[in-house]
């Protein structure tokens, strides 16, 4: 009987030994997989002048790869300003987001389709050139990590606070070519009485051939002045003119599969109207209302497999 229990004690100790050191290099193999699985080999962010050039060649393989494209547009509008001659439409002012979201309570202008297989025929990426551009943005998904050594283990400083670096975390790449560039007109500096004086930077925009080149041509104007008949028992719109302003284009791509994942095309346009208070608001008379109007042209597209 002592026999066999010191039998069995042993064949325990033996077992717990056993799985003692195979649970040591169990977890090892499970950090060296789960820092393996965290080594990303990251593809340097392509240079300014290099980034059409690497945006033009993942389109046109995604063009090809995916397996399809959804396609949508919207409107959408803000800083709205009613004003009149005699600056008795200050309260008019004060309903203005009451009045923005009755014009666009219908989303006028909205539509979405989806093609397969992919066909950029009619669509603004068709013939998009960015040379026209005035400037240039690529960002990077970054994390703060802890800095490891070899073993994988976090190291710290002298305090004992662990060491952290910023990274960037995978190979998508956002991309963004601006039709608008802020040029500085005076630098930062301490004047004569050693006050500092901020920069002054001054806004350009590209020329209206070069943006609706890109963004397509103005929409027909009768059209646009019937979405104002949404308030027309109290504004009638009869005129009205714009400017470009801040335009872009933004696109995330990945550089390891050279797929674009979405593009978006934003023109924003600044508006000033010409209306008339009619009905309930006949006394403000002739009223000049100011508002900016974005459009998105969004295009997104779907692989078989999930990008990586």
């Amino acid at each position: 009987m002592k026999k066999t229990f010191r039998t069995i004690i042993s064949a325990a100790l033996i077992l717990c030994l056993a799985l003692g050191f195979s649970s040591c290099t169990l977890f090892s193999t499970m950090r060296e997989y789960s820092m393996k699985a965290s080594r990303v080999d990251i593809i340097p962010t392509p240079e300014d002048e290099a980034l059409y050039a690497e945006f033009n060649k993942a389109l046109e393989n995604s063009v090809s790869e995916a397996v399809k494209m959804d396609t949508s547009v919207s409107y959408n509008a803000k800083n709205i300003d009613v004003s009149n001659a005699d600056d008795s439409a200050k309260l008019l002012n004060k309903a203005a987001g009451t009045i923005n979201k009755l014009i666009l309570a219908n989303k006028p202008g909205a539509k979405s389709s989806t093609t397969e297989p992919v066909d950029l025929k009619d669509t603004l990426l068709e013939n998009f050139d960015a040379a026209s551009a005035l400037s240039y943005t690529a960002s990077r998904n970054t994390a703060n990590e802890a800095v490891t050594n070899e073993k994988g283990e976090e190291m710290t400083a002298e305090d004992g606070t662990v060491l952290r670096e910023v990274k960037i975390k995978d190979n998508f790449v956002k991309v963004q070519f601006l039709f608008y560039n802020d040029v500085v007109t005076e630098e930062a500096h301490t004047d004569e009485e050693g006050s500092d004086v901020a920069e002054v930077t001054e806004r350009v925009l590209a020329d209206d051939a070069a943006i609706e080149a890109v963004f397509g041509s103005p929409a027909d104007k009768e059209a646009v002045l019937a979405e104002f008949d949404a308030i027309r028992d109290y504004i009638q719109v009869k005129d009205y003119t714009f400017i470009y302003d801040t335009c872009k284009v933004s696109a995330q791509t990945d550089l390891a599969a050279d797929h674009v994942l979405d593009v978006s095309f934003e023109k924003v346009m600044k508006v000033t109207a010409a209306a008339e208070g009619v009905g309930a608001l006949a006394d403000y008379g002739e009223l000049t209302v100011t508002f900016d109007v974005i459009r998105n042209d969004n295009y997104s597209f779907t692989y078989l497999e999930a990008e990586e």
